[in-house]
Order: structure tokens, then C-alpha cells, then sequence
């Protein structure tokens, strides 16, 4: 009987140890994806920026209109 009673008593330390080793990995993943978030946050508020640039930009070339001329090197 004691012996018994000292086989569930190991069984129940080992199963508290792997209680604690997935609460740790558990919290592990919940800290990495909290990381993953605010890193997703910073790309996209760099992207919006970069899209506000381009436009930006797109507005600024569009000011000038380039035209294609054909030069006649006869009237040179």
C-alpha cells in the first residue's frame, strides 16, 4: 500500500512538472505573439507611409508632361 501510495505521489510530481512546462511554453507563445503584433503594427504604419510617399511623388511627376518630339535634323 505505501508503496502504492509513493508511485502516485511521484505521478503527481511528474505530472506538476509538465503542468509547469506548458503553463512556461504557454507563456512563452502568448509573449511572441504579442511581439509578432506590435512588429505587424510597425510594418503597417511604415507601409501607409510609404504609400503616402509614392503618391506624393506620383502627384509631383505628374506635374510635368513629357511629350515625345520628333526633331528634324534636315532644319538643323
Amino acid at each position: 500500500m505505501a508503496e502504492a501510495a509513493n508511485q502516485i505521489a511521484i505521478s503527481c510530481q511528474q505530472q506538476l512538472i509538465g503542468i509547469n512546462q506548458v503553463t512556461t511554453a504557454m507563456s512563452s507563445i502568448s509573449d511572441t505573439t504579442a511581439k509578432l503584433v506590435d512588429h505587424m503594427k510597425e510594418s503597417e504604419t511604415a507601409i501607409n507611409s510609404l504609400n503616402g510617399i509614392s503618391e506624393n511623388l506620383k502627384s509631383m511627376l505628374d506635374q510635368f508632361n513629357l511629350k515625345s518630339q520628333k526633331i528634324d535634323l534636315n532644319q538643323v
